[in-house]
């Protein structure tokens, strides 16, 4: 819209120049007309003899009448060609050529103006006496006839005294036609333009409103930290489109950084809209831990980028079943790794959902051998499985500028060394009594009786997890 403003701004302005321009040369060419026409006037006519109507007879009044239309004749485009002579301080005598006026009111061919007074009379008449070269009018007069311009020049006796006033009527059709002809064309390219303009301009705000309403979608899932991909479509404005491209980097850098925190955490972190510090809480919890057995002497015989290549594929696979089972991979430990229930959001069955990660871990750690089975590659990660349950503190662990969401207790200690223990009792997963407690009626078990477990007081009766079937 701005663009039609300017333009019809420029154009207007073109066209009042345009309008000058045309009035200055029909000006100049009023005056050229004047001055020769001037010099045509025969100094010796009686014009002072030239009264009143009834001297329309006389010879004085012929001559001048023909002389009048004689330049008539050979100046073309002159509507009116006529005398003017101060015959007192309050009149003058008007002489009129023989002009067609094609229906027009026609002026006598002789006419004495009386003034209404001697100041209005100084007034119009002093414009004659004070000009000694042609002068045309400074701008167009239009009545109901058409649109003139007006000019006059002085003409003189033989010795040089002042005669009369020679006057010309021009009619400025050019002007008309042009400003006729200027306004087609101004409203020819200005409503097409107007239509092209409103066109872009509906297509612009609907691409606005798509790119804005996507980005607006893809602000509100990051906000809950859902890093899915939004598809907006790339803007035609620089500006929505650098916030396009910053949205795209700060999603990209939150798929990274979940990579190294729970995601649980930090989408609880963002919903709350609060800051981490340090800190915790106690709650009644279920930690998981696992360690792949051996795995010093497997590091040694693998080359360590094919060895990082096995591993994470099986951390993958873990931590698939883990989160699918609504639980929190805490941090990798070497080959281990630590998981925990019930935070940051609380979960019903915490231990159930632990064991059935247990049993899904081994699962498709047998399925992951087999893959690399048929690629002939001879590796195998025997996991054991620690799985226990009770008070601990929960939070934000550390210092004030890096701090880590994790678990301190006696329940982590004790996951920790059920874990150890499959070894001695040559099982896979094993679990604490509380563990057991909660899920003896849904899971198969195996008591495997008491045992003294490190760092606690008094001995552990401790079961194993056993897949059914």
């Amino acid at each position: 819209m701005l663009m039609v403003v300017s333009l019809s701004a420029v154009m207007f302005y073109s066209y009042q120049n345009t309008h000058k321009v045309v009035r200055s040369e029909l000006q100049t060419r009023l005056e050229d007309v004047l001055a020769l026409a001037a010099r045509q006037m025969d100094g010796n006519t009686q014009h002072d003899v030239i009264t009143t109507s009834d001297d329309i007879e006389n010879e004085a009044y012929q001559t001048l009448w023909q002389q009048l239309n004689d330049i008539q004749s050979i100046i073309s485009n002159i509507e009116s060609i006529y005398t003017m002579r101060v015959v007192s301080d309050r009149a003058m005598v008007y002489v009129v050529g023989d002009n067609d006026l094609s229906g027009k009111d026609p002026l006598l061919p002789m006419t004495l103006v009386d003034f209404d007074s001697e100041q209005e009379a100084a007034d119009y008449i002093s414009i004659f006496r004070n000009e000694k070269e042609p002068w045309v009018e400074d701008d167009f007069y239009e009545d109901k006839w058409g649109v003139w311009l007006s000019g006059y020049a002085p003409f003189y006796r033989e010795d040089g005294s002042l005669l009369g006033v020679l006057g010309m009527d021009i009619e400025a059709k050019q002007v008309r036609k042009l400003g006729s002809d200027y306004f087609r064309t101004f409203l020819s390219f200005l409503v097409p333009l107007l239509l092209v303009v409103i066109l872009v301009s509906i297509l612009l705000s609907r691409a606005l409103s798509t790119s804005t309403k996507q980005l607006a979608v893809g602000m509100g899932m990051i906000s809950q930290f859902d890093l899915s991909k939004v598809k907006i479509s790339r803007s035609l404005i620089k500006e929505i489109q650098t916030m396009i491209d910053s949205m795209n980097v700060m999603r990209n850098g939150l798929h990274s950084f979940q990579k190294y925190v729970p995601y649980l955490l930090v989408r609880k972190l963002m919903l709350e809209k609060v800051e981490a510090n340090p800190g915790g809480t106690r709650r009644y919890m279920t930690v998981f831990f696992s360690d792949i057995a051996d795995f010093t002497t497997i590091s040694e015989q693998i080359d360590a980028t094919k060895l990082a290549e096995y591993l994470a594929e099986y951390f993958s696979v873990m931590t698939k079943v883990i989160e699918k089972n609504h639980g929190v991979v805490d941090k990798f430990i070497g080959d281990a790794v630590m998981a925990f229930w019930n935070a940051p959001e609380q979960t019903p069955n915490h231990e159930l959902l632990a064991c059935q990660a247990a049993l899904g871990c081994q699962h498709e750690i047998n399925a992951l051998h087999e893959q690399w089975k048929e690629k002939h590659e001879n590796i195998y990660f025997h996991t054991r499985i620690g799985i226990a349950s009770g008070d601990v503190i929960v939070g934000n662990i550390g210092a004030s500028n890096r701090l880590n969401y994790t678990v301190i207790g006696n329940a982590v200690n004790l996951a920790s060394r059920l874990e150890g223990l499959n070894k001695a009792y040559s099982t896979d997963i094993i679990i604490s009594s509380t563990v057991y407690l909660a899920v003896k009626d849904k899971m198969a078990t195996r008591c495997l009786g008491e045992a003294a477990i490190k760092g606690i007081e008094n001995p552990e009766k401790i079961y194993e997890l056993i897949k059914k079937g």
